[in-house]
Order: C-alpha cells, then sequence, then structure tokens
C-alpha cells in the first residue's frame, strides 16, 4: 500500500475512535448524573442496543461528515493549525446536529442538564479527535522534515529561472518536502543546471513511476 492510503488508514481510525469514546461517554455521564439525579438512584447499565447502535452509527456519521468536508483529500499535506481549525469547525456542526436529533428528545430534571449534555459530547469529542489528529499530522510532517518522505516532482525547464527554482527547493532551511526526480528539459543544449535534466518521454515515465 502507498504511504497516502496507510495515513488515511490512520486518520480514519483515529476519528472513528474519538468518536467512539465521546459518544460513549455522554452515554455514562447521562446514565450515571442525569438519570441518576432525576430517578433518585443509581441506573444500571444492562446491555441497551441503543448504546450498541450508537457506538457504530455515530462513529460512521463523524467519518461521513469528515469526508464530507474533505478532510480526507491530500492526506499527507497536513498542518496542525489548518487541523485545530477544521477540527474544531466540524466538532461545533456535528455536535449540534447530534445534539437537535438525539439529546433534545431526553427526559431530564432541568434544562441545564441539556447544556451539560451538550457539553461532555463536545468535550470529549472535539479533545479526542484532535489529540489523535495532531499525533498523526506530528508523524507525517517530521518524515517529511527528515526527507524520508517526499512530493515526487518535475521542474519544467533547463534555464535560469529553473535552476534558481532548483536550489530553491533543495534549500534544508526551507524544505517543504519536495523530492526533485529531474527537470524536463524544453530548448535542446540550453541548460544551466546538469542535475538529472529528462529530454525524453521515456525518461520522465521512469522518474515517474520511480518509488
Amino acid at each position: 500500500m502507498s504511504k497516502a492510503t496507510i495515513r488515511l488508514f490512520f486518520h480514519v481510525l483515529g476519528d472513528f475512535s474519538a468518536a467512539f469514546i465521546s459518544w460513549l461517554a455522554l452515554f455514562l455521564y447521562r446514565k450515571n448524573v442525569i438519570e441518576a439525579v432525576k430517578h433518585g438512584y443509581q441506573i444500571p447499565i444492562n446491555q441497551d442496543i441503543k448504546l450498541y447502535l450508537g457506538l457504530i452509527f455515530i462513529p460512521l456519521f463523524w467519518i461521513f461528515i469528515y469526508a464530507l468536508t474533505g478532510h480526507y483529500q491530500f492526506i499527507l499535506r497536513r498542518s496542525r493549525l489548518k487541523e485545530l481549525e477544521n477540527t474544531l469547525f466540524t466538532s461545533v456542526i456535528g455536535v449540534l446536529i447530534l445534539f437537535f436529533l438525539f439529546i433534545l428528545d431526553d427526559s431530564v430534571s432541568n434544562y441545564q442538564d441539556y447544556y451539560t449534555s451538550l457539553g461532555v459530547l463536545f468535550a470529549f469529542h472535539f479533545l479526542g479527535t484532535l489529540t489523535l489528529r495532531m499525533l498523526n499530522a506530528t508523524y507525517t510532517i517530521h518524515k517529511f522534515r527528515k526527507r524520508e518522505w517526499g512530493y515526487r516532482t518535475l521542474i519544467i525547464g533547463t534555464g535560469e529561472t529553473a535552476a534558481q527554482l532548483l536550489m530553491e527547493l533543495k534549500d534544508p532551511k526551507v524544505y517543504e518536502g519536495f523530492d526533485i526526480v529531474g527537470l524536463v528539459e524544453i530548448t535542446p543544449h540550453n541548460n544551466s543546471t546538469s542535475y538529472k535534466i529528462l529530454s525524453e518521454w521515456k525518461d520522465i515515465e521512469f522518474a515517474n513511476k520511480r518509488t
């Protein structure tokens, strides 16, 4: 499998796990706190089919939301700031949807219970999802900075501008993950650099397929 496929698997697994844990935390909070206060005694947690269904379909709901908002596109191009922004935005939207669909119909002793349920769900979901995403993003960024991973890149042209661009992209101080596999010769014998010049289509095909 490619690196992108493997990282996508870990991102989806992390998002699913965070959603699973946050929904379970909300269920336990409602049983042990809200319903216990309302009824005046501890509510036993029996085998609840609604809980099992929720632990399956609620995480799938979140995966759908993330896919819909494009979170799983360009999985190797991660930014910790972007992860924070995207996680906050989707968490707010998703938690509000779940609140109106599933929590608002709960029988509670007072309206304050609605707000605490909303807060518990948001806190567990946002912090759990963000933590796992930051770990994934940090791992990916580390791999690129160590030059173990890179984006296969072709530079069009072999003149002075292309040579300058090559120097900038190869500069270790500003390395952004571009793995230069060669320069495509446009004008024969107009080369300002000798770095992996590709003059024939078969050379370009080979560079593109290189792993």
